[in-house]
Formats: C-alpha cells, sequence, structure tokens
C-alpha cells in the first residue's frame, strides 16, 4: 500500500480543482497532521476535508508532546518552514511515506534525506493513469490550478497540459491566462 502525506498546500489545491474526493480513487493510504487540519479548518470549503476525514479517506495523524517536541526543534533547525511544515515532513518519515506538497523549500529538505514527493501534478497524472478522471477532466483542473494558484508551478503545468493533449489526441486550445 502506498503512503501518502500531504501537506496543505495540496488539498487546498486538489479541492480548488474539484479533485479531492476523486484522490481516495488512487487507491493510497491518506494522512495528514492535526497541524495541517487546525490551519485548513479556516478554510470556508473546510467540510469537503472534514468529510474526507469523518469517511476514513484520510487519517489524522495527532502529535504527541514528544513529536510535538521533535517538530518545534525541526522547524527552528530548518529557518523558513513552518511548524505545520515540519509536522508533515516528521509523519512521512515516521510512516516511510510519500510527501505531497507543493513547497518548495520543504520538498527541498526532505528530498535530501531520501524521502519521495510529489505534488498535484503527480496525483492528476496518477488519476488519468487509472481513468479516475478523463484528458478534458485533467486538463480542465490543470488550467483550474493555473488561475486559483498564484504560485503554481506554469511551465510544468503547461507541459502537462501539451503532454494531454497529444496522447489524448485533444485540439489544444489558446489558454487566455
Amino acid at each position: 500500500m502506498v503512503v501518502v502525506v500531504n501537506d496543505t498546500s495540496v488539498l487546498i489545491d486538489l479541492k480548488d480543482m474539484g479533485l479531492l474526493s476523486t484522490y481516495t480513487a488512487l487507491g493510497w493510504e491518506l494522512r495528514t497532521t492535526d497541524l495541517i487540519i487546525l490551519e485548513l479548518s479556516d478554510d470556508p470549503d473546510f467540510q469537503q476535508i472534514d468529510n474526507m476525514v469523518r469517511s476514513g479517506n484520510l487519517t489524522v495523524d495527532k502529535l504527541d508532546p514528544q513529536s510535538m517536541t521533535i517538530v518545534v526543534e525541526m522547524s527552528i533547525e530548518h529557518a523558513g518552514l513552518s511548524i505545520q511544515d515540519c509536522s508533515v515532513w516528521y509523519s512521512a518519515k515516521q510512516f516511510n511515506a510519500i510527501l505531497m506538497t507543493a513547497d518548495q523549500r520543504l520538498r527541498k529538505k526532505v528530498q535530501k534525506e531520501g524521502i519521495k514527493v510529489h505534488g498535484c501534478l503527480h496525483i492528476i497524472e496518477q488519476l488519468h493513469s487509472i481513468n479516475a478522471i478523463s484528458g478534458e477532466a485533467a486538463i480542465h483542473a490543470l488550467k483550474t490550478l493555473k488561475q486559483k494558484n498564484q504560485r503554481a508551478p506554469l511551465f510544468e503545468i503547461d507541459k502537462l497540459i501539451d503532454k494531454l493533449e497529444t496522447t489524448e489526441g485533444l485540439i489544444k486550445e489558446s489558454d487566455p491566462h
């Protein structure tokens, strides 16, 4: 079973693209931390994430005092990373899991430790590869990501859109964004 620990950025991007519930089609063990859930609880659409937790599709790892101490020390040692970032890094290490994040600083740090890291583009590719979403739906999701997330990797998104259009035999549309 593939175990995946999800950062705030990925859960928000999936929600914005309308793929949060579809994400479960991958059959992965989806996890996050209580610090991420707390951070997300202010989101107006938090109910979607809460529904995943209540249905058992997203496991929330609660950090005990000892784990919390380690996470705080990590955030002090690694300037620029939030305590939430360090919580998912810690959790990914504990579960020997893949970390799903869009945060470049976090990606670089965890990759140095040998932890696999992916983001929403990988998730979209995987959902498309198992036919959980069509090529058209994947392209629509990617275009939505470009619109909603100012920090999204535009070059990589455009590259994936081109790949999907080519493999699906879709007519390329000019993107006004």
